[in-house]
């Protein structure tokens, strides 16, 4: 004997349906079987329209052995609560707070039903989700038990490591991480002179930022961070700063630029004991420490430029030049105004002309049912940044060449409207149109406003040129629509193609 998995009576081994419910037992079991893959799938608990969309069966057919979806889940093995709880999880995470019921409706994979039909309220759900707002002692004492145990809390990273809540929930309850610890009793200020003065003693002097980078608890960026500076620290802590003179910073980058590959002021870490702020201290800007110190940096910039072209036999681009410059497009950029005039006042060949780009702009609008910015990398030797460069902007380039994408997309609106006897909504276009709807809708913002687009140009064009010949005669014989007659598509579709020429398709 045996259990009905739907009724749970007992029946037969053999038996092909419960004598007890009249289910047919095969059938049930596929069923089962089918809902409870898709929701291991799927990782939720399956809706409907998750049937119809990603299951084996219709809905309608479970219809046929359940009094509706709900008995489906009930009757299935699927973990129902764990589900709704691992969903409210996930919610609280995104929100980085215990979400209300409204936003785990508007959140969750979940809707409030399934809750509903789990738990007594939301409050239990809540508490089976163990996600319940904690208190600000209880944050607090955190941070405390951190800092008794020997954790640096200075900075957020011991929280994120061996914590129990999110840093991001000390600062949305106390504003920032700072604002945290002086809610804990700890003054972050005194405690960074603290370990300022350690340092100094073991180095036997004022220590550098890279010295304190070295021994220091923190970083020296969030020192000056929370100083205003480095020699702001120095002064905070009691240690005179060591301020060489203005012929010493002079040295100091001089035998820098002797020793070093790239004169940015990134070296300064690593191969310096003094600090960038010192430099823009004295000369108000690392360029103009460099021009004090005789060091033509644009004419660095030049040499190593024009290295890259030889090098590759032409002018390289800006992802050539980050690939095998010894600086940054940027930098180029911002010492000569832009890549181009970088180019020109190395005497490299600036790329293509202008009416060399308008060319091939023309041949792909030739080649091209639509010509886009994606066509050009597998069907032209030129970039859209050689486009944007010269012309500003895609769409600038395209008015440069002369190229109206409008006109073709109005004349084949045009055309679909002639063959199917109104103007063509999207899904009727779809069908009989050249050209994808979602680009129409691109060039002209929605649909309706290509339609009136397309409607413009019929009354533009269908417009009696001169007043009609009200003798009659001279008007026999003509193929062209009196003054009363409604003009067909055909004809005005003719009058835009002899009006526009080449530029529309036939």
């Amino acid at each position: 004997m045996t259990s009905c998995p739907a009724c749970s009576k007992t029946i037969p081994n053999d038996a092909n349906f419960c004598l007890y419910c009249g289910v047919e037992l095969d059938i049930y079991v596929k069923l089962m079987d089918v809902v409870e893959q898709l929701a291991s799938e799927l990782g939720h608990i399956p809706d409907t329209n998750d049937m119809r969309d990603s299951g084996e069966f219709d809905p309608e057919i479970f219809y046929g052995h359940f009094d509706g979806w709900d008995q489906v889940i009930r009757k299935s093995s699927i973990n129902v609560r764990e589900l709704l709880i691992e969903d409210i999880r996930e919610v609280a995470d995104e929100l980085e707070k215990q979400p209300s019921q409204s936003e785990f409706d508007e959140n969750g994979r979940h809707g409030g039903h399934q809750i509903n039909l789990e738990f007594d309220n939301w409050q239990d759900a809540i508490d089976a989700a163990d996600v319940a707002e904690v208190s600000d002692e209880i944050l607090l004492a955190e941070i405390q038990r951190l800092d008794e145990d020997g954790y640096n809390v200075l900075n957020t990273a011991a929280m994120r490591e061996e914590g129990k809540f999110s840093q991001q929930k000390f600062t949305q309850r106390f504003g920032s991480w700072k604002e945290a610890l002086t809610a804990a009793g700890i003054d972050r200020q005194e405690r960074l002179l603290e370990d300022i003065r350690a340092v100094a003693e073991e180095v036997e002097g004022q220590p550098t930022t890279t010295e304190y980078n070295e021994s220091g608890i923190v970083s020296s960026g969030l020192v000056t961070t929370e100083f205003g500076s480095w020699g702001e620290a120095m002064d905070a802590v009691g240690i005179e700063e060591l301020r060489p003179d203005r012929e010493q910073l002079i040295q100091e980058l001089q035998r820098l630029d002797s020793e070093v590959e790239s004169m940015k002021a990134t070296v300064l870490p690593e191969h310096s004991e003094y600090s960038v702020h010192q430099f823009t201290d004295e000369f108000g800007s690392w360029t103009e420490a460099l021009t004090a110190a005789g060091i033509d940096r644009k004419r660095r910039f030049l040499d190593d430029l024009l290295t890259v072209a030889t090098d590759l036999g032409g002018p390289p681009n800006r992802e050539q030049y980050m690939e095998y410059g010894k600086y940054t497009p940027g930098m180029l950029v911002e010492a000569f105004g832009s890549w181009q005039d970088a180019l020109k006042r190395a005497d490299i060949p600036a790329g293509p002309t202008r009416d060399e780009l308008i060319n091939e702009l023309q041949r792909l609008n030739e080649s091209y049912d639509v010509i886009k910015a994606r066509d050009l990398p597998d069907d032209s030797e030129y970039t859209v940044s050689d486009l944007i460069q010269e012309f500003g902007s895609w769409e600038g380039a395209l008015e440069g060449a002369d190229i109206d994408r409008s006109l073709r997309f109005r004349s084949d609106l045009l055309r679909v409207a002639e063959d199917i006897g109104e103007l063509p909504d999207k899904f009727q276009y779809t069908k009989h149109g050249q050209y994808s709807h979602t680009d129409i809708v691109d060039e002209f913002g929605t649909w309706v406003q290509a339609l009136a687009a397309v409607e413009e140009v019929v009354d533009n064009l269908t417009t009696p040129d001169t007043e009609p010949d009200t003798q009659g005669a001279g008007n026999a014989g003509t193929s062209d629509p009196g003054p009363d007659e409604e003009p067909s598509a055909g004809r005005v579709l003719k009058r835009m193609k002899d009006e526009f020429g080449k530029t529309l398709p036939d």
